[in-house]
């Protein structure tokens, strides 16, 4: 596999809001710093680290207001002060942000900053594609930068109809929850899935078992981003990126 030499990252930088229950900082750092061979910066929540006046305003505006329909109007001044309090630590649910909106709005704060940035948040984020005829709850949203959703972990792919019969002791596995303690390793897989569109423009694989297998279902979460390991041809994919970014360093010296 070939890279490009003009590669647009040297760094990947991940902002993590310091009250995110169950979320091990230093850990998914070590663990993206393993699989890329690039250093990684540890940030704060980044609605705090680029905090100005107009951001609780502006993150309304990227509030869904009808599942069914992509439309974005001015927020009102009580939706400006409840967003002023969400970034503050205020905990709403049962807000949805449109994904690319946001993803978009955030771009323009951290620009021109170098490097692969990944928020991660636990702001409800969907995005409704052209097919789509309603807004779906993502995990993961690739873009510049890439933003991962622990409130969309647990509404976004799936759970079994048995779980809302009553009869969840018959699930055979435990659906990811809100303060999960597993909740690190569920990350730690969809940071890898960043990077990899980063890399090579496609963040999923094909393949069952491997930590970048694009889960639509709770089971698969479980099963994929927590128990599964990178399959060997995505284990090639880490590892001929490190090579590449080494002989790129050995070539200025």
């Amino acid at each position: 596999m070939s890279f490009s030499v003009e590669l647009p990252f040297d760094r990947t930088i991940l902002y993590l809001p310091a009250d995110l229950e169950h979320l091990d900082g230093d850990e998914m750092l070590e663990f993206t710093e393993e699989y890329t061979g690039l250093p990684v910066e540890l940030r704060d929540d980044f609605f705090h680290e680029y905090y100005r006046e107009d951001l609780p305003r502006r993150s309304a505006q990227t509030r869904v207001r009808d599942l069914t329909e992509r439309r974005f109007i001015e927020p009102l001044p009580v939706e400006v002060d409840l967003e002023e309090k969400i970034i503050h630590g205020r905990n709403v649910r049962g807000i949805i942000y449109d994904g690319r909106r946001l993803t978009k709005m955030i771009r323009e704060y951290i620009a021109p900053a170098k490097g692969h940035h990944v928020v991660i948040t636990d702001r409800a984020v969907g995005t409704m594609e052209e097919h789509d005829a309603r807004y779906h709850i993502r995990t993961l949203i690739c873009s510049i930068p890439s933003l991962i959703s622990t409130s969309g972990i647990v509404e976004g792919p799936a759970k079994p109809r048995e779980y809302y019969t009553g009869l969840k002791s018959d699930l055979g596995f435990e659906p990811m929850k809100y303060g999960d303690t597993r909740m690190t390793d569920a990350v730690k897989s969809y940071i890898l899935q960043s990077l990899a569109w980063r890399i090579t423009g496609e963040p999923f694989c094909e393949d069952k078992g491997c930590r970048l297998y694009n889960s639509h279902w709770q089971k698969e979460v479980v099963e994929y981003q927590l128990k599964g390991e990178l399959c060997d041809e995505d284990m090639k994919l880490f590892r001929e990126f490190q090579n590449f970014m080494y002989s790129k360093d050995d070539a200025r010296i």
